[in-house]
């Protein structure tokens, strides 16, 4: 996958797992109902949400590279083997 400059992509499992990731190596393999906050809960469940509606865009707040909380926007949608791709890029 290639993404634009400052953004990254990630592949999430329905279970909550992140399968693939471009530009966000911290995340790779971490399941974001279970290792994380009840934000990352929410986060998760808003890209599934939006990606079975048929795809849109979602906001969200993360802490970026910098350590820094940040307002990121993102467009989610499912692939053909029913996982969520999302493209995200801060605010």
């Amino acid at each position: 996958w290639q993404v634009p400059p400052g953004a990254f992509a990630l592949l999430l499992k329905d279970d909550g797992t992140v399968a693939y990731e471009v530009n966000a190596p911290r995340v790779l393999n971490t399941n974001f109902l279970r290792d994380n906050d009840a934000r990352t809960s929410r986060m998760f469940h808003k890209m599934k949400s939006r990606a079975l509606s048929g795809g849109g865009y979602v906001t969200f707040q993360w802490v970026g590279l910098d350590g820094v909380l940040k307002l990121f926007t993102a467009y989610a949608v499912r692939n053909g083997s029913g996982e969520t791709i999302c493209l995200a890029r801060a605010a």
